[in-house]
């Protein structure tokens, strides 16, 4: 059996970088290589108070089925997603997916501040006492701030958040636009008409529909590993772990299509997520 020591490293040398806070977590700092297609970053987590830089390489949109979910017939985990609260990207109806400017800038208006509350709230109530429960969130600031706000009212529930609060994953990032990003998002329809018909395009040198899929259905059956091997952490308290991934409009619809078993060209079709909004996510057999 694990200890809780031994999880949290098996998840955080894998590319997580946890920083403990309650209920407020500091950022890291992200800074993108220099490249055509934005095809790789440098993932600099802050650990032990030192930055240490470790290359991530973005999924490639080729090679072989993208949904790592494909093959499962249920979780152990039960995953929730949630959609950032509205933010001043939102407001400023722009397309923010550069991590070297969506880490530190287009945060949380006041109305996606209370969105988010409000709906962390009510999601906390309806948890039973004593559940495990994981808090996962992409790194970009209207991400990180929702996480966070999150993670309050857990605790403000008396609900002890695995690691102390929110862990950050790349993996749960924004889809990469191109040369989209920082322009109008009525732009983002031509990006999705080109999804709709090839899950691999690069159209704009946006990232694919696929890359998203790997991605993040990786990181769902890497936690399912993990959590599903130590359900009996909480002093031996037998409940299954929930955990709730906070991340983007278009990386969470996409995620669906893994869960639903469906190809990435059917993410617009699914039931949109809206900001604010958590959604239980459930595996199709």
């Amino acid at each position: 059996m694990y200890s809780r020591g031994t999880l949290l490293f098996s998840l955080t040398h894998r590319g997580i970088y946890h920083v403990h806070a309650s209920p407020i977590c500091t950022s890291a700092f992200v800074l993108p290589i220099p490249g055509p297609s934005h095809a790789e970053v440098y993932q600099c987590a802050t650990r032990n108070g030192r930055v240490t830089p470790s290359r991530m390489h973005m999924s490639s949109s080729t090679g072989p089925q993208p949904n790592s979910l494909l093959s499962l017939r249920s979780l152990t985990t039960t995953f929730h997603v949630m959609r950032h609260g509205q933010s001043e990207a939102n407001v400023q109806k722009i397309i923010s997916s550069d991590p070297s400017i969506s880490t530190m800038e287009h945060g949380l208006t006041d109305l996606g501040r209370q969105a988010a509350a409000d709906e962390s709230g009510k999601f906390a109530e309806q948890l039973e006492d004593g559940v495990n429960i994981a808090v996962f969130s992409s790194d970009f600031k209207r991400a990180r701030e929702t996480a966070e706000i999150l993670c309050g009212c857990l605790s403000q529930k008396g609900l002890e958040v695995y690691g102390g609060g929110v862990i950050f994953d790349t993996r749960l990032r924004e889809r990469w636009f191109g040369s989209l990003n920082g322009g109008p998002d009525t732009e983002y329809g031509n990006v999705w008409k080109h999804d709709a018909v090839n899950p691999d395009h690069n159209e704009f040198e946006a990232e694919s529909v696929n890359s998203v899929v790997r991605r993040t259905s990786d990181f769902v059956l890497e936690l399912e590993k993990n959590f599903g091997e130590v359900p009996f952490l909480s002093f031996g308290d037998p409940k299954k772990w929930e955990c709730v991934l906070v991340a983007h409009g278009d990386v969470l619809q996409i995620l669906q299509t893994a869960f639903n078993k469906v190809d990435g060209t059917n993410h617009r079709n699914l039931e949109h997520l809206e900001t604010a909004t958590i959604r239980r996510l459930e595996l199709k057999k």
